[in-house]
């Protein structure tokens, strides 16, 4: 009896969970993965983060960004628990800013001075399987935002550097 009782509570529990991974962490065969990268630009003091294929590479150079480095994975078709990512642009700072949807409102983005809403991709609002928790840092004295998949820059590099306010944006896949 004892023996049953145990075989039923470990396929029951066995079984919640495969459920449970199944809702949660959507199946990376269903979903079109494109690499992310980031790129820096030292005149303007700026980064970018773009989906591969997004700006060709030799037009970022011909604009000042060098320094690409691969930062995450994200989806082009949306899933369980997705979230669109945004890209606005400030033309006085000279700065672009990565922001999920309905984050910040557009009308709120347009009163700071941001324009030119470039949808990117999808990522996730839950932790995934093989993922990467993504936070969005600012350093006030150059006026810079730049999302940051954890433990790819230490912080104390970024901290050194001018950069503060980690704040949780995403998860994206490594």
């Amino acid at each position: 009896m004892k023996k049953n009782i145990f075989f039923a509570i470990t396929f029951i529990t066995t079984s919640i969970s495969i459920l449970w991974l199944n809702y949660s962490f959507p199946a990376i065969a269903d979903i079109n993965l494109v690499p992310v990268y980031s790129w820096w630009n030292s005149g303007d003091t700026d980064s970018i983060s773009l989906r591969d294929g997004e700006i060709e590479d030799w037009k970022l150079g011909s604009w000042g960004y060098k320094a690409k480095t691969y930062s995450f994975r994200c989806s082009l078709t949306p899933f369980t628990n997705s979230i669109a990512i945004y890209r606005y642009w400030h033309p006085k700072d000279k700065d672009w800013i990565t922001i999920t949807e309905n984050e910040i409102p557009e009308s709120q983005m347009s009163a700071w001075g941001y324009t030119s809403k470039t949808f990117q991709c999808y990522v996730s609002s839950v932790p995934l399987q093989n993922g990467v928790a993504v936070y969005r840092w600012f350093n006030p004295q150059i006026r810079d935002w730049r999302s940051v998949p954890d433990g790819s820059i230490p912080e104390y590099n970024l901290g050194r550097g001018g950069y503060e306010n980690k704040t949780f944006q995403f998860y994206a896949w490594r």
